[in-house]
């Protein structure tokens, strides 16, 4: 990968651009930050990987703070610095990819082909320490995920009674999230458009991208499926994407313990 697709990452992708994007956003970022002594749970993985879903579904059961959608691979090792239990979703990449570049609304496939390579390498030789969730695990059993995390950090969480009627539940709070927003709506109001339209969109929350309901919101929406399709030759073409789907693969051949 060149050098432009490495600062990228670099730029974008650690807890300090993460840290001054919430805060430019008016959002805490101790809401999302692993925080020794508080933190019981961290749940990181590439973008749409099941992230938002695996966060929603524990706080269906468990009332604990979460660190999670950092995105970055230093919110992990900042949770095993402190004991801290860590869950790692982890989708097809193709899949999570192609997802990817259409939420951000570019066809920038080269950065995060590279990002998902980065953030899985560094995973790979701390598989041990952490509970890896495949993207189907995570939307259809998600109690498995909560069962391996207490048998492998000796943790007490609370179960889900309702699998079915929690992700129901989380349907309609999407729908009420995303549906019938302006194009606009809540983007760094206190800034001139010529500066908000100016800024990258992960300054950013999901909600107040432009078109968040078709390109963020993380349950199937109509429409999304064939704007992904235009993308996914870009993504399944890439020169790199037999690495990733390697890594892929020889992570999730592994018993999930």
């Amino acid at each position: 990968m060149d050098i432009r697709v490495r600062l990228i990452y670099l730029l974008r992708r650690n807890l300090f651009s993460v840290r001054l994007s919430t805060i430019l956003r008016g959002v805490s970022p101790q809401e999302y930050l692993v925080q020794k002594g508080r933190t019981r749970l961290c749940i990181e993985g590439y973008p749409r990987s099941g992230n938002t879903f695996a966060a929603l579904m524990f706080h269906k059961a468990n009332d604990a703070h979460l660190g999670h959608h950092t995105h970055c691979t230093g919110q992990i090792a900042r949770a095993l610095r402190y004991g801290i239990p860590a869950v790692v979703p982890i989708r097809n990449p193709v899949d999570a990819i192609t997802s990817s570049v259409f939420a951000l609304g570019n066809k920038d496939v080269d950065s995060e082909v590279y990002r998902y390579l980065a953030f899985y390498r560094w995973v790979e030789p701390r598989i041990d320490s952490v509970v890896l969730a495949p993207f189907e695990t995570i939307i259809t059993d998600f109690n498995q995920v909560i069962r391996l995390v207490n048998e492998k950090y000796g943790t007490e969480f609370n179960y889900i009674d309702d699998l079915e009627g929690a992700t129901e539940q989380i349907r309609r709070y999407f729908d009420d999230l995303f549906d019938n927003r302006s194009e606009k709506e809540g983007r760094l109001k206190w800034a001139p458009a010529v500066v908000r339209d100016a800024l990258p969109g992960f300054l950013f929350s999901m909600e107040e991208q432009k078109n968040s309901a078709l390109r963020w919101k993380p349950i199937p929406v109509p429409g999304r499926e064939e704007g992904k399709k235009e993308l996914e030759p870009l993504v399944s073409n890439h020169k790199y994407i037999g690495q990733a789907q390697a890594l892929y693969d020889h992570l999730t051949s592994r018993p999930m313990t």
